[in-house]
């Protein structure tokens, strides 16, 4: 998320970032194809040799098509968990990203604590700072 704000802020249009997408995703699903479908024919011959005591034939069809649809699935699952963030302004994304690190690190702190004077101590500070933001004490 936090690249497609900074590609979004220095000036990349929203074609550039979809082929973007579909190249990346493309290329997690060709190479888990590949690897999943070469370790499955890398098993079949073993089990084949060893369970039915028979040689094993390589075909390339199904890894290729293994291939194939494993590309298409990760493009489609990738497209359905970031479509939304492609219509978002950069500094929103940026604001929740560091929303969820800060949440991620020092728990929920909520107003109540800072309105009562309780002051906000972390790691020995009296500011505590994420990113550009600072949350008084």
């Amino acid at each position: 998320m936090r690249e497609v704000a900074i590609l979004k802020t220095v000036g990349a249009t929203r074609g550039t970032l979809v082929r973007m997408f579909c190249a990346e995703f493309a290329v997690i699903g060709t190479a888990a194809g590949l690897i999943g479908g070469g370790l499955g024919a890398i098993l079949s011959a073993i089990l084949i040799g060893e369970l039915l005591e028979t040689t094993y034939k390589f075909d390339l069809t199904p890894v290729l098509a293994a291939t194939v649809i494993t590309a298409v699935l990760t493009v489609l699952a990738g497209w359905l968990a970031s479509y939304g963030i492609l219509d978002r302004k950069p500094l929103d994304i940026l604001r929740q990203i560091e929303s969820i690190v800060f949440r991620k690190r020092y728990g929920h702190v909520g107003t109540k604590h800072r309105e009562a004077g309780v002051p906000l101590l972390v790691e020995g500070v009296n500011e505590l700072s994420v990113g550009h933001m600072k949350l008084p004490s």
